[in-house]
């Protein structure tokens, strides 16, 4: 699998440059202002209203729908392509991946967002919805929106963002296999309770993991501050040979800023929360709050850093904790740690399951974050209605590098390690290409044949008579200056192409 790769770097709330792989950089004006900031902070309070309101009542007429989302995915657009030379060299490249793909389908177009430090309120805007009209102008008003979501409709597009890398991190290589994971669930005292068959069916799906070979999984229940900074040390004490995790998967709760763990006997405040004041009886599990900084002094130092931290709000979680939970993975993958993973949105118990399982299997199967991130949210975007759903948007994925964690190793008796088909479930050796069984593509992005997928949701693309893709949106004539065949994007019960 090769990439054609393109960089936005946002320097600040005014300048972007755009960096095309092997071109020049070309630097414009963000379309950034006040009247953007209030549409998308309330197209992304809408967003968050519907889902939260479908997840926990049954009124049904609240209902963020496709056009809301594509919407906030527009203003988006605008944001980064305002400028017409910021415009017009994506365009170019955009039409270049095209043209290439139509010969060499393994090819992948990668868009970086690169967010730096007098543009970290950018940051946090829900990217993951980011909409490419077709042609790559707004539509007018008499044309029908089409166009494609950037983070996920196509297969062969994948977008991250990421702040720029420090020297540790650029140190940091993969390790072997098999893939350590911390999981640590907090239910202090005084709060809403976690809902128990969440946390324990994802507990589940990712135990089953361990069936692999490639993964080993250490639950941990109500950790104390001086607990969980043991653990990211060692999280099997049992082991003879300390071994820390590579990835901290954190379920609890959150507020403004912190996040909720168990407070230690020898904490100067312990004697003013464990105990009812009124009868003197000892609380269990009295909380402590951490803020993210906490967080970064309890991490340890150089090469046994998490490569990835995730962040996991589950139904009953205090309010504020998506808020915190979003705030704390910013601020954690400016100090060092290489990846973090929250939710912007409330998500369902079956689509968090889905999701940690997918994104999992692919990080144990040695592929790059942004791959399997991009694995993780086509399984929750086949969820009908397809596309139609923020869900798909939900998880956010915050970048300091986009190496694979771990480098698949051979098991220990000499044979090599298995990749299961995603259409016949066969066991096929992780080198191979195609499944033994079915003859399917193999793929630790869990593909399967395009005959197989519905045209709406996300077929690879087709190759046409004229050498053009099908199914991706190219900037056509008008848009460029340049002669381009016109393509416009299938959608639902849509059989016709123009060109």
């Amino acid at each position: 699998m090769s990439y054609v790769e393109c960089s936005l770097t946002i320097h600040d709330l005014e300048k972007i440059s755009c960096h095309v792989q092997y071109g020049e950089t070309v630097r414009g004006d963000l379309g950034y202002d006040k009247l953007t900031e209030m549409s998308v902070d309330r197209l992304n309070f809408w967003v968050n209203y519907s889902v939260d309101n479908q997840a926990n009542t049954n009124n049904k007429n609240i209902l963020c729908e496709v056009t809301d989302l594509q919407t906030l995915g527009m203003h988006l657009y605008k944001i980064l392509f305002a400028d017409e030379k910021i415009r017009s060299a994506f365009a170019a490249m955009y039409r270049e991946f095209i043209n290439d793909y139509a010969l060499d389908t393994t090819k992948r177009l990668r868009l970086e967002l690169i967010f730096e430090e007098n543009a970290k309120k950018l940051t946090g805007l829900p990217w993951e919805f980011l909409f490419i009209p077709e042609g790559g102008k707004l539509p007018s008003f008499d044309q029908t929106v089409k166009g494609v979501f950037f983070p996920g409709q196509n297969a062969e597009l994948v977008l991250i963002r990421s702040v720029p890398q420090s020297k540790l991190v650029q140190q940091l290589k993969e390790q072997e296999t098999p893939l350590r994971i911390l999981i640590v669930i907090c239910q202090p005292h005084g709060l809403e309770t976690l809902e128990d068959k969440e946390i324990n069916d994802v507990e589940t799906e990712l135990l089953g993991l361990e069936a692999t070979g490639r993964v080993k999984v250490m639950p941990h229940r109500n950790v104390t501050y001086k607990g969980l900074q043991a653990l990211l040390l060692n999280p099997n004490p049992d082991d003879p040979q300390p071994k820390p995790p590579h990835i901290l998967h954190f379920i609890g709760h959150g507020e403004a800023g912190k996040i909720a763990v168990i407070m230690d006997t020898d904490d100067r405040d312990y004697k003013d929360v464990a105990f009812n004041k009124k009868t003197g009886a000892s609380i269990e599990n009295p909380v402590k709050w951490i803020t993210s900084q906490d967080i970064v002094g309890l991490l340890p130092s150089g090469d046994n850093k998490p490569r990835l931290v995730f962040l996991q709000v589950c139904k009953g979680a205090a309010p504020g904790t998506l808020q915190s939970f979003k705030s704390t993975a910013s601020v954690l993958v400016h100090a060092d740690i290489p990846a973090v993973v929250a939710m912007q949105y409330s998500i369902s118990n079956d689509d968090a399951r889905l999701f940690a399982k997918t994104f999992y299997r692919c990080i144990a199967d040695g592929e790059k974050i942004d791959e399997a991130v991009k694995a993780g949210r086509m399984e929750l975007a086949k969820t009908l209605p397809a596309w139609e759903h923020p869900r798909f948007g939900t998880p956010v994925v915050y970048l300091q590098s986009n190496k694979a964690i771990v480098v698949p190793t051979t098991d220990k008796g000499g044979g090599e390690s298995q990749r299961e088909c995603a259409k016949c479930k066969t066991p096929n050796p992780i080198s191979s290409k195609f499944c033994k069984e079915c003859g399917a593509p193999l793929s630790t992005r869990a593909a399967v044949s395009a005959a197989d997928q519905p045209k709406s949701q996300t077929a690879p693309l087709q190759e046409r008579k004229d050498g053009v893709a099908e199914n991706l949106i190219p900037f056509t004539e008008g848009s460029i200056g340049t002669r381009t065949p016109s393509v416009r994007f299938r959608e639902k019960n849509d059989t016709d192409v123009s060109g």
